[in-house]
């Protein structure tokens, strides 16, 4: 607000000083015979004037910069209102300056509870210092973009995996914070780790099996070789894996009739 009214104050006064510069040029040219009092009168309201209108183009700037941020805000609010994603504005400390509505969807805090606090309290511990130094790059680099995951405090308690894309708009006059889009990833980091448990508890099993195991897909590749199957066949898990069961392991005197009782099987379930 001071530099807004700073600015204008400090060119009128230099469009008053030029103005008395160039009225004492004319006249000494052009109107000599005034006396000093005429003189004076002329010189500051030819001043005045000339500073009125460098006065008014550069109100007139203020305003049409002034307004272009109002439009510009307006804009990225109705984006950040209306998105399925947390939307935060975070200033250059981390202090939260801004939340979109879907933040009570997403984490189920009203986004007034938290506005003024500073994002790391709702960090998990374990996570804070990776974030806070993935945070600190990002803060030092004007413009910088950083791509991170971590666990934020749901307000039931619980913990919630996000995954944040953080951009520096601190210069941007629209926006003066740190944007950071986050996705609510829990589910599906629920489901990865189901997925590695249920390999992992599949992958013993194979393993400690006395039986030999084999798995195919729908051509009669060999997907799964256990161990077992190792030691009664007498090839590799390496050598095995890739290759087609019927070629592998049948004799070749079955091996048509292989091929066509898997073909129907494909086809009937039976």
């Amino acid at each position: 607000m001071i530099r807004r009214t700073a600015y204008p104050l400090a060119l009128t006064a230099l469009a008053m000083l030029a103005g008395m510069f160039v009225y004492e040029w004319l006249k000494e040219l052009f109107l000599p015979e005034l006396t000093k009092w005429e003189s004076h009168f002329v010189t500051i309201l030819f001043s005045t004037l000339l500073a009125m209108v460098a006065g008014f183009f550069v109100l007139r700037r203020l305003r049409t910069g002034a307004e272009s941020a109002r439009q510009s805000q307006s804009t990225f609010r109705a984006l950040t209102d209306n998105s399925l994603d947390v939307v935060t504005i975070l200033g250059a400390d981390g202090t939260i300056l801004y939340e979109s509505p879907s933040l009570q969807r997403v984490l189920g805090w009203p986004p007034d509870e938290i506005i003024g606090r500073s994002a790391f309290e709702f960090v998990h511990p374990e996570d804070l210092p990776g974030i806070g130094a993935s945070f600190q790059e990002v803060a030092a680099e004007a413009g910088g973009l950083r791509e991170v995951r971590f666990r934020f405090r749901h307000l039931d308690g619980s913990w919630r995996t996000l995954e944040s894309l953080c951009k520096n708009l601190l210069s941007d006059p629209a926006i003066g914070g740190i944007v950071v889009n986050s996705r609510d990833i829990t589910a599906r980091v629920a489901a990865d780790r189901a997925l590695r448990e249920s390999e992992a508890f599949k992958s013993a099993i194979l393993d400690s099996a006395l039986d030999g195991i084999i798995t195919i897909d729908h051509l009669g590749i060999v997907q799964e070789f256990n161990p077992a199957a190792q030691a009664i066949f007498g090839y590799t898990r390496a050598e095995a894996v890739g290759q087609e069961m019927a070629a592998l392991i049948v004799p070749p005197d079955l091996r048509e009739a292989h091929r066509a009782g898997m073909a129907r099987f494909l086809q009937t379930g039976i």
